[in-house]
């Protein structure tokens, strides 16, 4: 997919995000190396919206990312994918040095829906960032756990 400009291979990645099908992983996957940070920003919220096995796996190898942009895209699309099996590297981010991805990665906890969230989210309650706190209680609100 590596044609054209930034913006085109972004617009790209979010047309075949939503056509949802999984023919666009392999594409997408290969948009995770592009050299732009905002056009694999692109990509791995695509693969989310995809939301298959092979595009969820894609998506958490991204929460070993040196790029705190990447690992908030990661948190987002690991809970729009609505998989319960992004869990433990949504609580792996919970620790993350950056209250941006910590506060991602809490909503996207919160949509998942899984109680398995619920000790780690408690103890991130008095997170010191005021984002990663508010997503936190609202994640745990979600759950019904406030």
């Amino acid at each position: 997919m590596q044609r054209g400009d930034a913006g085109s291979r972004i617009t790209a990645a979010q047309t075949l995000g939503a056509l949802r099908t999984p023919r666009a992983v392999a594409p997408l996957v290969a948009e995770l190396e592009d050299p732009d940070t905002l056009v694999r920003v692109a990509a791995a919220l695509a693969l989310g919206e995809i939301a298959s096995a092979p595009a969820v796996q894609a998506v958490q190898k991204l929460v070993s990312s040196d790029e705190a942009q990447l690992r908030v895209a990661a948190s987002q699309a690991l809970g729009a994918s609505r998989d319960v099996g992004a869990v433990p590297a949504l609580l792996k981010l919970l620790d993350d040095g950056e209250g941006v991805v910590r506060a991602a990665a809490a909503q996207a906890l919160g949509i998942l829906g899984d109680d398995r969230a619920v000790p780690a989210l408690h103890e991130r309650r008095s997170d010191p960032d005021p984002l990663t706190q508010n997503a936190v209680l609202n994640a745990l609100r979600r759950l019904g756990r406030p």
